[in-house]
């Protein structure tokens, strides 16, 4: 069975404490990028040259990142920098799971039931072993040897299942489920620990209880048997703050027992419970977790135990989700002291300890969700962190002008547009609209809620914020009058009422507007903005401007029965109209009708060819617009009796015609009759083969066309 000091060996194999003596001068701290949503990260020396270097877990990417130590504090991508691993990796964890001294990786992966095995070659690369199963979805992973046999076991959390698998290692980098049992609702972090003194590797558990809005939440504690298999501790459970998100173990009282640390993210607190030695916990002490500002809360997620300031008192590191990472010194009794805010990146949601530059002071590891890298901080030793520099970038945009500058000084933007500040900076950035521009407000670093009023840019990552500065506008509005209806269109375009009647434009702008009336409506003018009549309205905008158009039924055009056309006989035309009420107005001589015309009362005889128009007026009404019918009379053709055809006797051929009054006009030989030709009175007599062509017409009526008949005679006389 392993003793107690080896049992911690295992278990701090996820934060391996490297030293060494540095000779090159320490580098700034950094950020260095991952995958896709940097989740999770642990410390080791995967390429066995004495230096901390590190493994991320990249939960949007699938992915684990290696990183390798330059002994400076700064930090080169392994070669391969990334591995593919199991879906949603949300957690890392480091350990010997195939005994060869070389430090292997554990990843568990969110979104399955999986955990990823990546086998150390010794020299920063690692080489995929098969998947451990663990008992139920979601599993995050801690190292320790849970059955006494010298070989690295993992302990899974899992969290879609709500339980714990524990995966004995066959010491080949294989492992074998052991046991599953029930925790607390969804179980988000694990860590191991001696809880009772009996040397037996015990386990803790943060049940983040996803959907529990109002209660407190719990962890729960394990003591296990060293054989691999664990009970409930009685008590099983403890209150701590809501959404617990990460627990570590530590001795925060130096009384040789061990402590717990868990952050929790509804009350953003860091709750302390201290060991009684026999695997019970004293009542939570909670703690501020974090700085906090008017934007966000400090949302505390990730969670470290290490002495950061070198006084042998063990303190605690915490990522916060509002971009920084607070440190709490312990007191060294169990308790712990203001906890003071360093910048780090984007959502940080993980942190680990190191020594990153060798200077025997501890640095720090944080995993930046939202910003897809690891920002490495380097300790003074006495817990506090020199912050990384951050750019803050403004970038103005619309179609305005004007300038943004901050405080502290470094944007003058006009000028320049970009500026460094320490990580955690609060900058504020305040802009001034030019002369016949306006402020329409902000986008990045969370400012959008600010409107046009300042902007607090905490400067924990490289970030940018665009300045919006529109031309200044006034408003034009377009009010619709009268009985009728239609529409208004405006160019530039913004105006289209109907649906809508108002618009901003830049001060200055020419606006056109256009009124069509409706079907059965009519467009009576303009008025306001300077418009006036019945064409395009151009409105100078130098001010709020409303314009009214004014629209009027209109009375429908008349309509005529029988409709125009040509015909062969006289015709009897009725008008009637659509609007009830109306008085039809019409003229047959091509002038245009008006209310002092002719008054329809009856049908009007057409004895000619006759143009009509007519126009319809109601009261309440505009009058129609002007319906227009031609009747064109034309002569019918002539008929012939007999008919034309073959004959053996003389004919006597009588022309008549259907149209009444007309005269006919014909010729025998061949030719095509005109009002010259002779006049028919009598029958025609035909001895010999003839073709009669023949015409009729009236005054005021169209020319037939003309109609032919030939007699032939084929003995002639």
């Amino acid at each position: 069975m392993m003793t107690r000091n080896s049992a911690r060996l295992v278990l701090l194999a996820a934060a391996t404490v490297c030293f060494w003596s540095a000779s090159s001068t320490p580098a700034a701290a950094a950020d260095y990028a991952t995958g896709t949503n940097a989740a999770a990260v642990a410390v080791g020396d995967f390429n066995g040259d004495g230096k901390d270097d590190l493994a991320v877990a990249n939960q949007g990417s699938n992915t684990v990142s290696v990183l390798l130590s330059n002994l400076d504090g700064t930090f080169r991508p392994a070669s391969p920098s990334s591995y593919a691993v199991g879906a949603f990796p949300w957690s890392v964890a480091v350990g010997d799971f195939n005994g060869d001294g070389i430090l292997d990786l554990a990843v568990g992966n969110g979104g399955s039931n999986t955990v990823s095995v990546l086998l150390g070659n010794g020299n920063g690369s690692f080489r995929a072993a098969p998947d451990a199963v663990s008992g139920g979805y979601g599993p995050v992973v801690a190292v320790g040897d849970f059955n006494g046999d010298g070989k690295a076991d993992l302990a899974a959390a899992n969290y879609q299942s709500h339980t714990v698998s524990v995966l004995l290692g066959n010491g080949d980098g294989t492992f074998v489920l052991a046991q599953t049992f029930d925790v607390g609702k969804n179980p988000r972090s694990i860590a191991v620990g001696h809880f009772n003194g009996d040397r037996n590797l015990d386990l803790v558990v943060a049940n983040f209880d996803q959907d529990n809005l109002v209660d407190p939440d719990t962890i729960s504690v394990f003591l296990g048997k060293g054989d691999g298999t664990f009970l409930a501790a009685v008590p099983a459970t403890y209150a701590v703050g809501s959404f617990p998100w990460s627990v570590v173990v530590g001795d925060f009282n130096k009384d040789g027992k061990d402590d717990l640390a868990v952050t929790n993210t509804g009350p953003d607190t860091v709750s302390i419970l201290l060991g009684n030695g026999d695997g019970t916990f004293r009542a939570p002490v909670s703690y501020a977790s974090g700085a906090g500002d008017s934007l966000s809360h400090a949302n505390p997620e990730g969670l470290a135990v290490d002495d950061v300031n070198g006084d042998g008192k063990v303190d605690l590191v915490v990522a916060n989700g509002d971009s920084s990472v607070s440190v709490l010194l312990g007191n060294g009794d169990g308790t712990f002291s203001v906890q003071t805010a360093f910048g780090a990146g984007y959502h940080p949601v993980a942190v680990a300890v190191g020594d990153f530059n060798g200077d025997r002071k501890r640095d720090l590891a944080v995993a930046n969700f939202n910003s897809d890298n690891v920002s490495v901080l380097l300790g003074n030793g006495d817990g506090t962190f020199p912050p990384n520099p951050e750019r803050l970038t403004v970038v103005r945009a619309g179609a305005g002008s004007g300038t943004v500058q901050s405080s502290p000084t470094g944007i003058d933007c006009g000028a320049t547009c970009s500026a460094t500040y320490a990580s955690g900076t609060p900058v504020i950035l305040t802009a001034t609209p030019a002369s016949g521009s306006v402020f329409t407000g902000w986008t990045g670093a969370f400012c959008e809620s600010r409107g046009t009023g300042p902007c607090a840019a905490n400067m924990f990552m490289t970030t940018t914020v665009t300045a919006t500065f529109d031309l200044q506008t006034v408003g034009l509005a377009v009010v619709q009058t009268g009985t009728g209806s239609g529409t208004v269109t405006s160019a530039p375009a913004g105006i289209n009422c109907g649906t809508s009647c108002s618009a901003s434009y830049p001060v200055g702008a020419a606006v056109t507007l256009t009124a069509t009336p409706a079907a059965g409506s009519m467009f009576t003018g303009w008025s306001g903005g300077g418009c006036a009549g019945t064409g395009a309205c151009t409105v100078t905008m130098n001010a709020n401007t409303t314009v009214t158009a004014g629209f009027i039924l209109q009375a429908a055009p008349p309509t005529f029965s029988p409709a125009g056309g040509t015909y062969n006989l006289p015709q009897s035309v009725s008008l009637s109209d659509a609007t009830s009420g109306a008085t039809i107005y019409y003229t047959t001589d091509g002038s245009t009708p008006t209310t002092s015309s002719t008054a329809y009362t009856s049908p009007i005889s057409v004895t000619q060819t006759t143009t009509i128009k007519a126009i319809a007026s109601a009261p309440g009404y505009a009058t129609s617009a002007v319906a227009t019918v031609v009747y064109t009379l034309q002569a019918a053709p002539p008929t012939f009796s007999p008919s034309g055809g073959n004959y053996l006797l003389p004919q006597s051929v009588s022309i008549s015609d259907a149209s009444p009054g007309v005269t006919i006009y014909y010729t025998t030989d061949g030719s095509t009759p005109t009002t010259s030709s002779a006049r028919y009175t009598d029958p025609i007599l035909v001895i010999t083969t003839t073709t009669i062509k023949a015409i009729a017409t009236a005054p005021g009526w169209s020319q037939s066309s003309v109609a032919s008949a030939t007699y032939t005679m084929p003995l002639g006389f």
